[in-house]
C-alpha cells in the first residue's frame, strides 16, 4: 500500500510538471508563457504586487496599476489572496516571474491532483457497490486525470490566462463533494463546501456567484422532490452561514464599495449571439481544439458512451447507479445550455446576465462530465484481469499527456510561435499590454473623453484641463500642483473610491469632494502644493477581515479537535 502511495504521488509530480510542458521553448531551454487573452490584466495585478510587496510588506487595496500606473482598485473587486499573492511571492523568491509562474502552476496542478482524488474517493466509497471493490478504487485515480488535464482548465490558462477561475476549478470538487455529503452521508463532510466557497470568495467573485445559483437549482430540485430532511436543511443552512462568515473578509469590501460610490460593473455580452452552434461545438470537440467553441475529446467520448449505455445496454453501471445518471443528465444539460438551443434571449434581462459568456458553464458540464466518463472507465478497467493501478496510472499520464500536448501546439502554431514570453520585460514590451486599459472598476457612467482623463492622468484647474501627472511613494499617490488663483478648484485624476484621504505635504487632512466624474477634488490657496493621497478602510471593511480571521481561526481549530475526536483509538 505504501510503494502505491509513493508511485501515484510521483506520478502526480511528474504529471504536475508535464502539465507545463508545451510552454516551454525546448530549442533553447528557456521557459515561456503564451500570449492568453487577459495576460495583460493579470500580469499588470502580479507586477504591482511585487512593487506593493518590495515597497510596503503587503498588498493594497487601491494602488499602482498597469502600464498606465494608475491609482486603481482593482484588488478591492478581484481578490489576491489565491492568485496574484502567491504567484508575486514565489517571483520574487525565484528572481523570475516567468518561473515564479511556473512554480505557481506547478503547485497547482499538485493540490489539483489531490483534491480531485480525495473528493472522488470519497464519493465513490458512498455511492458505487462495496462488490466492485476495483471500481471504487480505480475512479477516484482516472477522474483525477480527467479533471486536471480537462480541457476547460486548459481553455483557463493557455487560451485565456485567466487565474482567478483557473484556481477556482481546483475548489469545485471540494464543493460538490461537500453538498453531496449533506445529501447522502449526514453532512460529514460539509467543511468541504464551507472550506471551498469561501475560498472560491477569495479568489473570483463570477465563478461564486454562479456556482451558488447553480448550488441553489440542486437544492431546489432536492426539495421538489423531498429528499430534503430537517437535518440536511439545518446543514444546509449551517453551511451558508459559515460561509458567509469566512467570506465576509472578501465580499464586505466590494459590497461597501458598490453601495457607496457607482462602479462601472463588467460588461455584459449578448448570451445568445455568443453561444455555440451544437454543430460547431461537435466538430471542434472530436479535434480537441482549445476554443470556447469546444467541450474536448475526452467530454464528447463520455456523453456519447453514457447515453449509448442508458438506451442500449441494460446491465450497464451507469443503469444501476443513480449518480452516474444524474451526472449524465447534468452533463447533458449544461451542454445544451451553452448552445444556440438555449433560449438565452429570454435570460437576457435577468440577473443570470452577468455570466457574461454561456462558455462559463463549462466548469459544471467538466466536473460531473469527468466524474460520469472516469466511472464509466474505470468499470470498464476494472474487468481487464491483471490490471493493477500502477499500469493504468502509466497508460492514463501518457495519454492525457500526448492528447494535451497537440492540443496546445496546435493552439500555440495557431498564435504564433514568435509570440511566447519569456521574461517581464517581454510582456510590458508587448503593444496590447501597453495599449491595455481594464475599466471593469472605474466609475459608472463616465463619457470616452472623461475615461481618457483618468487614463492619461489629465486634471482640471478651474475647469482648465491640465496635465497633472502623479508619482508613487510606497502606498500613497503624489500630486505636486501649482494654483495661481486665491481659491482654486483642483479636480485630480485618481478615481474617488471610498475610503480614499487626501492630505497636503504637511500631513493635515484636506476636505475632498467628488466631481462628475466621480474623481477626487480639493480646493487650494494660490501657491504650490502636494496632495498625498492614501486609502484607509472604512470600519465595516476594517472589521470585515477581522471577523473572517477570527471565524476561520475558531472554525479550524473546531476541525482539528472533531477530526482526533473521531480518530479511532490504539
Amino acid at each position: 500500500m505504501k510503494r502505491k502511495r509513493v508511485f501515484i504521488i510521483t506520478s502526480w509530480l511528474v504529471l504536475s510538471l508535464l502539465y507545463l510542458l508545451p510552454m516551454v521553448d525546448l530549442s533553447g531551454l528557456h521557459l515561456a508563457v503564451i500570449r492568453g487573452d487577459d495576460y495583460p490584466f493579470h500580469f499588470a495585478r502580479i507586477f504591482s504586487a511585487i512593487e506593493q510587496l518590495n515597497t510596503t510588506g503587503h498588498i493594497q487595496p487601491i494602488a499602482r496599476f498597469g502600464e498606465h500606473d494608475i491609482f486603481y482598485g482593482a484588488n478591492i473587486f478581484y481578490p489576491t489572496l489565491t492568485t496574484v499573492l502567491p504567484i508575486a511571492l514565489i517571483a520574487m523568491i525565484v528572481h523570475s516571474v516567468i518561473s515564479g509562474m511556473y512554480v505557481y502552476l506547478f503547485l497547482v496542478n499538485l493540490l489539483t491532483f489531490f483534491i480531485a482524488y480525495r473528493c472522488a474517493d470519497y464519493i465513490s466509497q458512498l455511492c458505487f457497490p462495496k462488490e466492485n471493490n476495483r471500481l471504487r478504487i480505480f475512479a477516484p485515480y482516472v477522474f483525477s486525470f480527467f479533471y486536471v488535464f480537462s480541457h476547460y482548465r486548459m481553455i483557463c490558462f493557455y487560451q485565456r490566462f485567466d487565474l482567478g477561475e483557473f484556481f477556482v476549478l481546483t475548489l469545485y470538487p471540494l464543493v460538490f463533494a461537500g453538498f453531496y455529503s449533506i445529501l447522502k452521508d449526514k453532512g460529514l463532510k460539509k467543511h468541504w463546501l464551507i472550506i471551498g466557497l469561501s475560498l472560491i470568495a477569495y479568489s473570483h467573485l463570477l465563478s461564486l456567484m454562479i456556482v451558488v445559483v447553480v448550488l441553489a437549482v440542486l437544492f431546489l430540485v432536492s426539495l421538489i422532490r423531498k429528499n430534503i430532511t430537517i437535518n440536511m436543511f439545518k446543514q444546509f443552512l449551517f453551511s451558508a452561514v459559515m460561509t458567509g462568515l469566512l467570506s465576509i473578509g472578501a465580499l464586505l469590501p466590494i459590497v461597501y464599495e458598490m453601495l457607496t460610490f457607482p462602479i462601472r460593473s463588467v460588461s455584459v455580452h449578448d448570451l445568445a449571439r455568443e453561444a455555440s452552434g451544437l454543430g460547431t461545438m461537435l466538430v471542434t470537440s472530436s479535434v480537441n481544439y482549445l476554443n470556447y467553441m469546444s467541450i474536448g475529446l475526452i467530454l464528447l467520448c463520455s456523453l456519447v458512451v453514457g447515453v449509448y449505455q442508458v438506451i442500449w445496454k441494460k446491465d450497464s453501471v451507469i443503469r444501476h447507479i443513480p449518480l452516474l445518471k444524474q451526472s449524465l443528465i447534468l452533463s447533458l444539460v449544461f451542454m445544451i445550455m451553452m448552445t444556440t438551443l438555449f433560449p438565452w434571449r429570454l435570460l437576457q434581462h435577468t440577473p443570470l446576465s452577468i455570466i457574461q459568456f454561456p462558455f462559463r458553464l463549462m466548469p459544471f458540464l467538466t466536473i460531473f462530465g469527468s466524474f460520469l466518463g472516469a466511472s464509466l472507465l474505470a468499470d470498464y478497467l476494472s474487468q481487464v484481469k491483471g490490471l493493477s493501478v500502477k499500469k493504468m496510472t502509466i497508460g492514463l499520464s501518457v495519454g492525457v499527456v500526448i492528447l494535451s500536448t497537440i492540443s496546445v501546439n496546435v493552439l500555440m502554431i495557431h498564435r504564433s510561435l514568435d509570440r511566447l514570453m519569456f521574461s517581464k520585460h517581454d510582456v510590458m514590451a508587448t503593444e496590447r499590454y501597453q495599449k491595455s486599459v481594464n475599466k471593469d472598476y472605474f466609475p459608472a457612467g463616465l463619457s470616452s473623453d472623461q475615461t481618457k482623463r483618468i487614463r492619461d492622468k489629465i486634471g482640471l484647474i478651474n475647469q482648465r484641463e491640465v496635465s497633472m501627472p502623479y508619482s508613487f511613494d510606497k502606498d500613497t499617490a503624489v500630486i505636486n500642483v501649482t494654483t495661481k488663483e486665491k481659491i482654486t478648484s483642483v479636480e485630480t485624476p485618481i478615481i474617488g473610491y471610498s475610503g480614499l484621504i487626501v492630505r497636503d505635504e504637511t500631513g493635515k487632512k484636506l476636505k475632498s469632494t467628488l466631481s462628475s466624474s466621480r474623481t477626487l477634488v480639493v480646493l487650494l490657496s494660490k501657491g504650490r502644493h502636494q496632495l498625498i493621497i492614501s486609502y484607509e478602510p472604512p470600519l465595516a471593511i476594517k472589521y470585515s477581515g477581522i471577523i473572517s480571521s477570527l471565524v476561520a481561526l475558531c472554525y479550524g481549530f473546531y476541525l482539528v479537535k472533531t477530526r482526533k475526536k473521531d480518530l479511532p483509538c490504539d
